[in-house]
């Protein structure tokens, strides 16, 4: 359930900025721990592969015109 609002709410804040606005930076927070599938890789690293969840947030970026910094 909420990852559905989590969802809902990026479609939303993707849609609303109209495309014109410059692109803020997203962070993430998260344990410095293996959660797979969800969160890969432990350390202050991020991995090449940072897990499903992270990458769904790279792809909401991206569909917004974003692109990682």
């Amino acid at each position: 359930m909420r990852f559905g609002i989590f969802t809902v709410t990026c479609a939303i804040a993707a849609a609303w900025g109209n495309g014109a606005a410059a692109c803020e930076p997203i962070r993430i927070g998260y344990l410095d721990q293996e959660r797979p599938p969800y969160w890969l890789g432990a350390g202050v690293d991020v991995p090449a592969k940072p897990g499903a969840s992270a990458e769904l947030v790279q792809r909401f970026a991206a569909s917004a015109g974003c692109g990682p910094t």
